[in-house]
Parts: structure tokens; C-alpha cells; sequence
């Protein structure tokens, strides 16, 4: 028996139906796939690309002046974004020229010192080391050196003041 018209015309509507529905559904499967690209990792900090200021005290630093300093640049660190600000001191049987390098192996932008060993130990390095770190001292005695900022200990009771001083601006 032959089928009639009518039959192949649904065997074919039915035919045509499939195989829309199957391209339909590959489209669809294809577009709604995760891309095979990897992508990159979301930093888990950007420590390594931030403005750094290390703060450095020795055994001779005036605890007052350092506590007073510290608030200060606590103070002053708050209206930067992404400034890393560190404390540190250097121990007593270590030479401070050997801190202050380590300190700008460490990536410190700014470092800040302060009393009368650090103050001697940043002239005699800021002469030689530091091309890209800028040296604050705090000291009743200035430094003479390329590439450092004196301030007096009252000058650095300012948060202003040292924020001019660690940007490098009057």
C-alpha cells in the first residue's frame, strides 16, 4: 500500500521538526557553555604593587617621639589609598646600614627614621644606596644628603607634615 499525501507530508513535517529541534538544541548547548579558556586567578593581594613606608626606630628613639610619629603617620597613611605602611626597629646588635638596605630590598618607597643612630647611619647610606627610595629623618639635627627630608620631632607630630614629607612635596 502507498501512503497517501497526507502521511508523507506529516512523516516530513515530523522529519523537519527534529532535526530543528536537534540544531536548535546544539545552538543552544553551545552558547550556554563555559568557555574552554582558563581564566586568570583573582589576586589574592596587591601587597607587592602598593606604595610602601617603613618607619624605623633604633635603641636610642625617644619612645614618646616614636609612639607621637607613629600616630602621625597612621594619621596620615589614611588618606591614601593603597599606601602599606610598616613598623620597624632595628635590633641592637644589628648595623643600622645593613637594616636600611634590607629595608629597600624589601620595596619601601619611603623610609622614615628616627634618633641619632639611624640619623648617622641615613646620611652615610643616602649617599650611596637609596635611587628610588626617598629617606625621611626625623631628628633635631639635619641631614645633609641627597634624596632626604628633615623634619624636627615636632614637625612630625603633623600629619599633614608628613604627608608632605613622604609624598616629596613642600
Amino acid at each position: 500500500m502507498r501512503p497517501t499525501i497526507t502521511r508523507r507530508i506529516a512523516a516530513l513535517t515530523t522529519a523537519a521538526t527534529l532535526v530543528l529541534g536537534a540544531g536548535t538544541w546544539v545552538v543552544i548547548a553551545t552558547i550556554n557553555r563555559p568557555s574552554d579558556t582558563p581564566r586568570p586567578p583573582s589576586p589574592v593581594s596587591m601587597i607587592d604593587t602598593e606604595h610602601r613606608a617603613c618607619f624605623l626606630t633604633a635603641a636610642d628613639t625617644d619612645p614618646q617621639t616614636a609612639t607621637a610619629t607613629w600616630t602621625s603617620l597612621t594619621a596620615a597613611a589614611k588618606s591614601w589609598h593603597g599606601l602599606l605602611l610598616q613598623r620597624f626597629t632595628v635590633p641592637t646588635a644589628t648595623k643600622p646600614t645593613a637594616y636600611l638596605t634590607t629595608l629597600t630590598q624589601m620595596r619601601c618607597n619611603v623610609i622614615i627614621t628616627i634618633g641619632d643612630q639611624l640619623r648617622n647611619a641615613t646620611a652615610a647610606d643616602a649617599e650611596t644606596n637609596h635611587t628610588n627610595t626617598h629617606l625621611v629623618v626625623i631628628d633635631s639635627h639635619p641631614v645633609n644628603a641627597p634624596g632626604v627630608t628633615n623634619l624636627t620631632p615636632a614637625q612630625a607630630k603633623n600629619p599633614t607634615t608628613l604627608n608632605h614629607a613622604l609624598t616629596g612635596t613642600p
